[in-house]
């Protein structure tokens, strides 16, 4: 009897498990159903959103990746040389490199230094020089007088130059009686002998100009100083024809001379 209702009762859940999958069967494919009818009337929306959701996921994976990769690259990086107790301790050579990079730093300051103090120093004697060549070319006729002879031929080569002639210095030695060849605007050259003395010129200032002139094949010649010449040597000057530019003219043709520099432009006035 006991065995009976067992097996009544086993045959009884067997049916209801079959109606229930039956059931779910039902559902399922009623569902399905349901889907296919919503896929029929939305198909072009279906495929849009599919594709959109497609790139969407390969955008994604692609960003994903670069990530990645990237963190990747920076750990191995970190962990290609992985500190240890004995790095993290400066050694003896260690230390011996960081005293001579210290060293060298402090050379480079120190060079760069005395570089910088050189060329303070060579600016100032530029400086120093480029006055003192002002001071020369503007010199008057008290620092004329005591300038040396050679000194005195530059001066005047320089005052001719303000003047807007072309002047050129002989040699010191063997300059056949000129120490200096002029050429005026118009071509002219002339051959100068240039007297600083302390005293009157005489006549032999005048021979030494005109024997100067054949050798040099100048068209004139003319005699500058800081005095004045003698009687004899004034009509030997009027006979040869030589320019005589005694003290007195000189101090009008320096003058004359100031006056058309342009000291703006440090150029000469026309």
């Amino acid at each position: 009897m006991g065995r009976r209702r067992k097996s009544v009762r086993s045959s009884d859940d067997g049916l209801s498990y079959l109606a229930g999958v039956g059931l779910f069967i039902l559902l399922i494919y009623s569902l399905f159903q349901k889907v296919l009818e919503w896929i029929a009337l939305h198909k072009n929306e279906i495929i849009i959103g599919g594709i959109c959701f497609i790139a969407l996921l390969i955008i994604s994976f692609l960003i994903w990746n670069w990530f990645e990769n990237r963190n990747r690259s920076n750990m191995g990086t970190q962990h290609k040389n992985p500190p240890s107790f004995t790095s993290a301790r400066p050694s003896q050579n260690d230390d011996r490199s960081f005293v001579n990079n210290q060293q060298l730093n402090h050379n480079e300051i120190r060079l760069t230094t005395v570089d910088i103090q050189e060329w303070n120093n060579r600016q100032k004697l530029r400086e120093k020089e480029q006055r003192r060549q002002r001071e020369f070319a503007f010199s008057g006729i008290e620092q004329i007088d005591k300038m040396t002879g050679r000194d005195f031929e530059r001066r005047m080569k320089v005052l001719f130059e303000m003047k807007g002639w072309k002047a050129e210095l002989t040699p010191d030695t063997n300059d056949f009686g000129a120490d200096l060849l002029v050429w005026t605007p118009e071509g002219k050259k002339i051959v100068v002998q240039c007297k600083r003395y302390s005293k009157n010129i005489t006549n032999k200032a005048v021979q030494e100009v005109v024997s100067a002139k054949a050798h040099y094949k100048a068209d004139a010649t003319m005699v500058i100083t800081n005095q004045w010449l003698t009687k004899n040597a004034r009509i030997l000057a009027e006979s040869t024809k030589t320019e005589i530019w005694d003290r007195d003219r000189l101090i009008v043709e320096i003058e004359e001379a100031e006056k058309r520099f342009d000291d703006n432009n440090r150029t000469f006035k026309a």
